[in-house]
């Protein structure tokens, strides 16, 4: 059986078209587990209106404590001997799940990669691979690392020992980033598809809108926390490409701190968690970032190791020419 974890927060306007997908798969030996994560919409209500109609539902309803809470629930409650997760306002193909267990089968692999559309705006852009490969973990996680293979939890299928002493790190957003290597790590082989089937809606219309001082901290802490982790193991920390790309992520976390605080309120800014990032930046980094960064990480890697209002206004004046000159061009 493959259990499949669905966080819910407010997709009232979505859900009904993510759930149908599920309940429309060709492999129909599946637990659909509904995380009603404190949702203050009709979420909820939809939940139950679904768990009377299937007895392949489970739904439960928390108060609201984030998606790694709600994801984190579901893999307590899991009985599967897979796991899944798919995001409440995506959608899949109904042949998602066996096209992804049957590539397991085939290869022997506990943990397959399968391929996304990304959905925006009424386009659909293909994210995912062209060709078919079998990793080891640790091929896999260097790959998820350099951006070849994708870091999301979701159109994922795992065997479901791959979780266990797993959890998401609650209270935080990105938290793919910090988590999912952990689960390709417990596997002994890794596996990718070529096929596409799940359907990632893109929802966040502007950069102001995305952002906020939480999910600048946040994108932060994951960045510092998957790179502090990695680096005590033996089989990446002499792997200076894997080192020095961890870095470079690290940096941009900065960086992107540095460039937006003070685009927010004086009140909501949190001079401790600078403080912080400064001090990581000074012992880590040179003073103008490392050879081969591009040029405006350099300077914002520079403008950080000082944390005062001068550093955070030229960051952030900076900044805004250089998007308008995007924008211009």
């Amino acid at each position: 059986m493959i259990s499949i974890i669905v966080p819910i927060y407010n997709v009232e306007q979505y859900l009904r078209e993510c759930v149908d997908s599920i309940l429309a798969q060709s492999f129909s030996d599946i637990e659909i587990i509904l995380i009603d994560d404190g949702s203050s919409d009709g979420s909820g209500k939809i939940c139950d209106e679904y768990a009377t109609k299937d007895s392949r539902i489970r739904v439960f309803h928390t108060e609201n404590r984030g998606v790694s809470a709600a994801r984190n629930r579901g893999l307590i409650e899991a009985r599967g001997e897979y796991i899944g997760f798919v995001d409440a306002d995506d959608w899949i193909e109904k042949d998602m799940f066996q096209v992804l267990l049957t590539r397991m089968e085939e290869t022997g692999s506990e943990v397959v990669f399968g391929c996304a559309w990304r959905e925006e705006g009424g386009r659909s852009m293909v994210k995912g691979y062209d060709h078919e490969e079998i990793f080891t973990p640790t091929e896999a996680v260097r790959a998820m690392i350099l951006e070849q293979l994708a870091n999301a939890v979701w159109n994922k299928l795992y065997k479901a020992e791959c979780w266990r002493g797993v959890l998401f790190t609650e209270g935080k957003v990105y938290e793919d980033i910090s988590t999912t290597y952990k689960a390709v790590l417990n596997a002994n082989q890794v596996a990718t598809t070529s096929a596409c089937t799940y359907h990632y809606r893109y929802r966040e219309n502007s950069i102001t809108a995305s952002l906020s001082i939480e999910k600048l901290k946040d994108y932060w802490y994951v960045c510092v926390d998957r790179y502090e982790m990695i680096a005590k193991m033996p089989q990446f920390s002499n792997d200076t490409e894997i080192m020095n790309r961890l870095q470079y992520f690290v940096a941009g976390a900065i960086g992107r701190n540095w460039r937006w605080t003070n685009a927010f309120p004086k009140q909501d800014r949190d001079r401790r968690h600078l403080r912080e990032m400064s001090k990581f930046n000074r012992e880590t980094f040179p003073m103008f970032g490392k050879k081969g960064w591009q040029l405006s990480l350099r300077v914002t890697t520079f403008l950080a190791r000082y944390e005062n209002r001068f550093s955070l206004a030229t960051a952030h004046i900076l900044n805004r020419a250089y998007r308008r000159i995007r924008a211009v061009h």
